[in-house]
């Protein structure tokens, strides 16, 4: 949160975003959420008509990255925040500005906040479950000079 935080300010989310966020399965991250509503840091926005694009992208995608996509197109977003490949794949192909975790991480790397990339890596897969391919794990590290 710190670097999303750092990095683009306050996170503006829909309704679907909020509920999965909140049953995290890990205690540590949903109280980390939890203040991070309480803050400000991530906003919940409920004043966009979300329902248009978010059925007709329910077909291939979740709820909440139905929602995701529906509110970055509908707000105008600058950047969109999303991980999963399939809703990545559809925001992309509406003209969306994407990152990532890996973005995120990449950026820190390169501004100073974070010391090594490759170890937050391994600490995301081995600790939490977090899936990369190895090519792209292999094509940031070389990005960012730790190849």
């Amino acid at each position: 949160m710190d670097l999303i935080d750092r990095q683009f300010g306050a996170v503006h989310i829909p309704p679907a975003v909020k509920a999965e966020v909140l049953r995290h399965p890990n205690p540590f991250a949903r109280e980390v959420l939890k203040n991070a509503f309480a803050s400000g840091r991530i906003i919940e926005t409920t004043d966009v008509d979300l329902e248009p694009i978010s059925l007709l992208l329910r077909r291939t995608l979740d709820q909440g990255e139905s929602e995701a996509i529906s509110l970055a197109v509908n707000s105008g977003s600058e950047l969109m925040l999303i991980d999963e490949r399939e809703g990545r794949e559809v925001a992309r192909r509406l003209g969306l500005r994407l990152t990532g975790t890996l973005g995120i991480l990449m950026r820190a790397k390169l501004d100073g906040s974070l010391t090594s990339l490759k170890d937050v890596i391994n600490e995301l897969q081995i600790n939490h479950a977090f899936s990369l391919a190895p090519a792209l794990v292999e094509r940031a590290l070389r990005e960012v000079g730790e190849n």
